[in-house]
């Protein structure tokens, strides 16, 4: 809860799964209702493979008013769909509960004094595991002591608030009661005295169940039992006040459909496609991914940097159908603010449950086989940190320029090679847990930031490899930056700011020498040329002794570019264009 962004929060537990179309029409709800505070719908109680368990399996009913409401149970944990802020006033999950979290949670969402709204629809379903604690089947002390914690706390605040009345004391007290039994019947008769004593002390008023609670107190514990198993039948359920347990045998069929979740633990790839007003090019993109035969779950984690053009409701409709029943994942992050792709993608690598993963630009497309065989490899060798292969690069109809237009190969250990670009974006898949010893991608730069990221890959001291395969195509845009093409400011600062960060990085790890620093000067010298070329005197200037700065022993290279910011800035233009190769 305290890394969520999103302005609805939803809680849903790693056994159970939703039906999208219900989680969509409880948050339509509260979009077209600035006024509530949460929606809720139905889930249904189903066993282990799914399966809803017979009679009236569905949990989820309106309620009213009344304080004995809030006491009742009427959405199960992933039945709703909260506003972020107001969950901020309801306060962080009671952390001293081992057992009804959810209840005591659900009371206080309540008495918060928020505004919640039933909404008629299936949200999802909730795996029942045999041997696991359902109401009060399996005797658990640790639930029972939680109950008993959270009966108190729920009254404490309501009694806060001005919410408390009779009833709701009685349907606690009474609560206590079934617990204070069942603590008998397995044998801790100081925890069934300690129960029965919350129990009467939970009542302002009502004398005559007070003295009922003491006739149980005087009484012998070996009717625990026998009372216990009476009071709760077959099973003991927190149902809404007043709803009546149906045992009629259910009719027709389930037409709910969804898609099975995918345990975080086997997901083998992420593959993090950060997008901006891109919906047709990333229709294409997405489905390059579909044919990928490698061996585990896939999850395409879609993260949206605030699209304008129907990104989001496309993403929700997209079905990543394969021939490997569903186990491609599609998952979308979503943001209304622009930040750039670099923030994307951490927010992508921050929701990846992947043991290995991918870079991915929503406007480029994979090679199935390539990623494949970079997987394939990854998995025969635990000791690589990272594979990585080819790049096609293409004009936007996706056909490769003439002559050599692949990026990848391989590259020596040398410190010089720390600043070399290997492989493109998405030609390269890593260990997630790798990644974590490397760092996010650099949020303060605007370009180059796969330069800057590749050269900390390489810094982080992991084992990578070249396969010689295709990768994948890199779309070239008309107009766009493409290496030093069309000339922009913030590029070029990034640039220069790429550069400092990597030798920096290098001298700290002891990867530095004289090649490096040199090849990282030469590289801001042809910066430093096209500042001046596009008229920017002083960053031109600037540029120029950075480039001295870096070199701690070439002093003859380092007095040639002491002389360069007194040239006349007219030769600029011709000495960058010559050196790019315009």
């Amino acid at each position: 809860m305290s890394s969520a962004r999103g302005k609805l929060v939803m809680f849903l537990d790693s056994d159970d799964v939703v039906v999208p179309a219900g989680v969509a029409r409880l948050v339509e709800r509260l979009r077209a209702d600035s006024t509530l505070d949460y929606a809720y719908g139905k889930v249904i109680r189903t066993d282990e493979q799914l399966k809803p368990l017979p009679g009236n399996s569905s949990v989820g009913a309106p309620f009213s008013d009344a304080p004995v409401e809030l006491a009742g149970y009427h959405w199960p944990i992933m039945g709703v769909v909260y506003r972020r802020n107001y969950l901020e006033k309801v306060g962080p999950w009671n952390e001293a509960l081992t057992g009804s979290q959810d209840w005591e949670y659900q009371a206080r969402v309540k008495l918060a004094g928020g505004r919640g709204e039933f909404v008629d629809t299936v949200v999802g379903y909730w795996r029942h595991h045999s041997g696991a604690r359902v109401g009060t089947k399996i005797f658990r002390p640790d639930y029972v002591r939680s109950v008993m914690i959270a009966c108190d706390s729920i009254l404490q605040q309501a009694r806060r608030v001005g919410r408390c009345d009779n009833a709701l004391e009685r349907r606690l007290a009474k609560k206590l009661i079934v617990h204070a039994l069942e603590w008998g019947a397995n044998g801790c008769i100081s925890k069934r005295r300690e129960c029965l004593s919350q129990a009467a002390g939970s009542l302002s008023d009502d004398k005559c169940l007070k003295i009922g609670i003491k006739c149980l107190q005087l009484g012998p514990a070996f009717i625990d039992s026998w009372l216990w198993r009476l009071l709760v039948r077959p099973r003991h359920d927190d149902r809404p006040h007043g709803q009546k347990r149906s045992y009629q045998k259910a009719q027709g069929k389930c037409v709910l459909s969804y898609r099975p979740v995918v345990s975080a633990a086997n997901i083998e790839l992420s593959i993090i496609v950060p997008t901006m007003n891109r919906r047709a090019l990333l229709e294409e993109t997405l489905n390059s991914i579909i044919p990928l035969v490698i061996a585990g779950p896939v999850e395409v984690i879609v993260a949206d940097d605030g699209s304008s053009d129907g990104t989001g409701e496309f993403i929700r409709k997209h079905s990543l159908t394969d021939s490997r029943d569903g186990r491609i994942q599609l998952v979308l992050s979503a943001t209304t603010d622009r930040r750039g792709a670099q923030v994307a993608r951490n927010r992508g690598l921050s929701l990846a449950r992947g043991k290995l993963v991918m870079f991915l630009d929503s406007d480029d497309v994979v090679v199935p086989g390539g990623v494949d065989k970079l997987v394939e490899r990854l998995q025969a060798d635990s000791t690589l940190d990272y594979a990585y292969g080819k790049v096609i690069r293409t004009d936007e109809q996706l056909k490769p320029f003439p002559g050599d237009s692949s990026v990848g190969k391989p590259f020596s250990d040398a410190p010089v090679e720390m600043a070399g670009y290997h492989w493109h974006t998405m030609g390269a898949v890593y260990r997630r847990n790798y990644l974590e010893k490397v760092g996010p991608w650099n949020e303060a730069l605007t370009g180059s930031q796969d330069w800057e990221y590749q050269a900390r890959v390489k810094l982080a001291g992991g084992r990578g490899e070249f396969v010689d395969t295709v990768v994948g195509y890199w779309r070239h845009h008309g107009g766009a930056r493409v290496g030093t093409k069309a000339f922009r400011p913030d590029y070029v600062r990034s640039v220069v700011i790429a550069c400092d960060l990597i030798l920096q990085q290098a001298r700290e790890v002891g990867r530095c020498d004289n090649a490096l620093e040199r090849r990282l000067a030469k590289k801001l010298i042809v910066h430093a040329l096209e500042w001046g070329a596009n008229g920017y005197r002083a960053e031109r200037n600037n540029c120029f002794r950075r480039a001295a700065a870096y070199l701690s022993e070439d002093s003859i290279f380092r007095r040639a570019i002491w002389l360069l910011p007194i040239t006349p800035t007219i030769v600029d233009a011709l000495l960058w264009k010559s050196l790019v190769g315009k």
